[in-house]
């Protein structure tokens, strides 16, 4: 049953460096790729939280995501943070420069 595969009814994870949820309603399954995601439906949810560092959704910004029960709702925040001295770092520390480059283009 779904109970047993999420016993929980909000699920975050991560890695994959976009910010998207799946929706489970009864068997059906959607994804969903544009936050805020509405669940006053009551159905289970399953939420990538975003990224902070290597985005791959165009978006440079330091991404987090806002659990509000009381609203029902998950958001999705944004914050700038110092990227070119992320940049730098990167370099500095003997990595591939495209790492550096991703962070300023979020792809």
């Amino acid at each position: 049953t779904v109970t047993q595969v999420q016993p929980r009814r909000y699920c975050f994870y991560g890695h994959t460096h976009i910010p998207m949820a799946f929706r489970r309603r009864g068997e059906v399954v959607e994804q969903i790729l544009s936050p805020p995601y509405d669940t006053s439906d009551g159905d289970r949810w399953l939420v990538n939280a975003g990224s902070v560092g290597q985005p791959r959704d165009g978006d440079w910004r330091a991404a987090w995501t806002l659990l509000d029960t009381e609203a029902e709702r998950i958001e999705t925040l944004r914050v700038e943070y110092d990227v070119k001295s992320c940049m730098d770092k990167i370099v500095a520390a003997g990595l591939p420069e495209r790492l550096a480059i991703r962070l300023m283009h979020g792809r």
